[in-house]
């Protein structure tokens, strides 16, 4: 919810380097999630191709995600 503003004026706001950090953490997010329902629905066995990418992914989310809260700090 803190960042339902946010969201809403995405387009009518300039980026700055700020912006661009949340924008990309939106957005890896949503990949790591799709990566991962897809891991559950799909992928049959270990060390698959899909399951390699969300595991390097959801690294460098969480690398992302710790810059974002420093950051806002």
């Amino acid at each position: 919810m803190r960042h339902k503003y946010w969201y809403k004026t995405l387009v009518s706001r300039r980026f700055t380097n700020k912006h661009c950090i949340t924008l990309s953490l939106s957005i890896l997010f949503l990949i790591v999630a799709i990566t991962g329902i897809l891991l559950i629905s799909y992928v049959k066995g270990a060390n698959s191709p899909i399951g390699l990418w969300h595991y390097k992914l959801g690294l460098f989310l969480l690398m992302l995600s710790l810059i974002h809260v420093f950051h806002r700090k």
